[in-house]
């Protein structure tokens, strides 16, 4: 198995939870505007981008059972992966 096809699952759900992560980060904002930062709506919001966040780390933090080099182009190739 090539390294890019052992990177393409992880480039896939980072790319999926990163354009979530944006969607939520934009209801956020406007939510803000609407809202109290200190309503149990908004902390609900805010609670789910803190863990969309952590799930884009998580699936860079996979990574390091591979080799150095290949771990690199992994990451490299997630983090560089178009916008789908």
């Amino acid at each position: 198995m090539s390294t890019a096809e052992i990177a393409l699952p992880y480039a896939r759900r980072y790319i999926e939870t990163r354009e979530e992560l944006k969607q939520n980060t934009e209801e956020a904002l406007q939510a803000l505007r609407t809202m109290s930062p200190l309503s149990e709506e908004f902390q609900a919001i805010w609670r789910r981008r803190d863990e969309l966040h952590l799930r884009c780390r998580n699936e860079i933090a996979g990574l390091p059972f591979y080799p150095d080099a290949d771990r690199q182009f992994i990451f490299n190739y997630i983090i560089q992966a178009p916008d789908e």
